[in-house]
Order: C-alpha cells, then sequence, then structure tokens
C-alpha cells in the first residue's frame, strides 16, 4: 500500500490533473457489478481508518440509490467491530444499537 500510495499516486499526479483521477475511480467503480462491489466493500470497510470510511459512506448516501446504500450498510454492520460501528453510525447520525438497525431499515 505504501509503494502504491507514494511511487504510484506521484505518476498518477505528474499526468492527470484531479477531476480526471476522480473521474477514472467513478468510472472504475461503475464497472463493479453488485457481487464485485460487495466482495470488495468487504475488504475495504473494515480496513479503512474510521474517518475514511464515514466519507465514503457519506458519498454513497448522496450518489446511490437508498437499496443500495442500505445494503452497503448491512455489509458495514456485519464487517465492523462494535466499536467501529458505533462511530460509522454516530457520523452518519444512524441508530448504532443493533436491535434498533432492522427497524430503521425498514422505516427508510
Amino acid at each position: 500500500m505504501h509503494y502504491e500510495e507514494t511511487a504510484h499516486n506521484a505518476v498518477l499526479w505528474a499526468h492527470y490533473t484531479d477531476d480526471e483521477l476522480a473521474h477514472l475511480h467513478q468510472s472504475v467503480v461503475a464497472s463493479l457489478d453488485p457481487q464485485e462491489m460487495s466482495l470488495v466493500l468487504a475488504w475495504i470497510l473494515p480496513s479503512s481508518a474510521a474517518q475514511e470510511r464515514l466519507a465514503l459512506l457519506s458519498d454513497m448516501r448522496m450518489h446511490a440509490p437508498p437499496p443500495v446504500f442500505d445494503s452497503v450498510l448491512g455489509l458495514a454492520r456485519a464487517k465492523l467491530s462494535t466499536t467501529d460501528w458505533h462511530k460509522l453510525a454516530k457520523g452518519l447520525g444512524l441508530p448504532a444499537a443493533p436491535q434498533v438497525w432492522p427497524e430503521y431499515v425498514a422505516a427508510h
């Protein structure tokens, strides 16, 4: 990861603008089918720092269809530790208690 985030990023930033890189990223994400995305997120969500995870899900909340966002929340709930889930839920303004979560999803 360190090599990717230093050497590779340096080459990308030397040849592309931030807007071009964002567009490329969006194109890659859009090319993933739901099964691939679930597999990727199953690794990314528990491995990301709390702020990165919150930023990712906040962006998804704004741009993804509600059923997709709800599915990702369910995956996050299943994959994150209790502490990490509580941080994410608090950041998103969601109830953190597992017994509350199904009722929240059903209502929203």
